[in-house]
């Protein structure tokens, strides 16, 4: 009886998740709160390139990242969108694949609550940095997790995550601590 219940819950909570990234995605109006700033420095990066948007202080993962979907897309709002889309189903497939991080028993109930926290929190799919910075702080605190219980990372993984969520927030020095243990499980 539970695994139905957790098959069902699985399957609504996906359910649920597709249509807040539908609504967010396709159905929300651009530039849609924060969105405007980043919009703004995607528009200034395009103008004025990498030199010039590292000075000025933009975010320069979502930029970058975002900068490779507008030559297809051809939007700025919806390549920002894309690019936040992309990052969050990366974390999708990390906590899927990630060996080791959950146990067996609790991989279904840990998705369903990540669906229903994503899906929730919806401002993972606006065109913002807030995508960026989470997931990449959620792998490096996996990470340090993995390293803590099992002594063994993925240190190209870690690098990656570690990159990202300091170019993406310039307070990211909130986060030392963690971020400190991360460099230390690379190191050792």
């Amino acid at each position: 009886m539970n695994k139905i219940i957790i098959r069902i819950s699985l399957f609504l909570s996906f359910i649920y998740l597709v249509i807040r990234f539908i609504d967010n995605m396709f159905l929300s109006q651009s530039y849609f709160g924060d969105e405007w700033f980043f919009v703004r420095d995607l528009n200034y990066f395009l103008k004025n390139g990498y030199d010039s948007s590292v000075i000025n202080g933009i975010s320069i993962p979502i930029t970058l990242f975002s900068s490779l979907i507008y030559y297809f897309l051809n939007d700025i709002s919806m390549s920002l969108r894309f690019a936040n889309a992309i990052i969050v189903f990366a974390l999708i497939l990390y906590v899927f694949f990630r060996k080791d991080l959950l146990a067996p028993d609790y991989r279904h109930t840990f998705i369903i609550h990540l669906f229903l926290l994503i899906g929730t929190t919806s401002g993972m799919f606006y065109g913002t940095n807030d995508s960026f910075f989470a997931v990449s702080f959620f792998i490096i605190c996996s990470e340090c997790y993995l390293y803590l219980k099992i002594n063994r990372i993925n240190k190209i993984l870690l690098i990656i995550a570690y990159a990202i969520c300091v170019l993406s927030r310039p307070h990211f020095i909130i986060y030392i601590p963690i971020l400190f243990l991360s460099l230390f499980a690379f190191l050792t």
